[in-house]
């Protein structure tokens, strides 16, 4: 269990990591782009997905962290 965890560990860090340097091209590459729209807020469900997308990692290596605590 304790190796299982420290696998999910190390994932969840390179998945953290691949996130956001994948957000931030993304966010460069649309700066180019970019025009002013007349509604500059975002929609609620686009920010929702955004904040899924970052927190879901980060809950998986909390649990996995806490798993392998309690596997030692």
């Amino acid at each position: 269990a304790a190796t299982l965890g420290f696998i999910a560990i190390v994932s969840g860090f390179l998945e953290v990591r691949q996130s956001k340097r994948r957000y931030k091209k993304n966010y460069v590459a649309g700066q180019e782009t970019a025009y002013v729209p007349l509604i500059v807020r975002p929609s609620r469900i686009h920010t929702l997905s955004h904040i899924t997308a970052v927190a879901t990692p980060i809950v998986f290596l909390l649990l996995s962290l806490f798993f392998v605590y309690r596997s030692l």
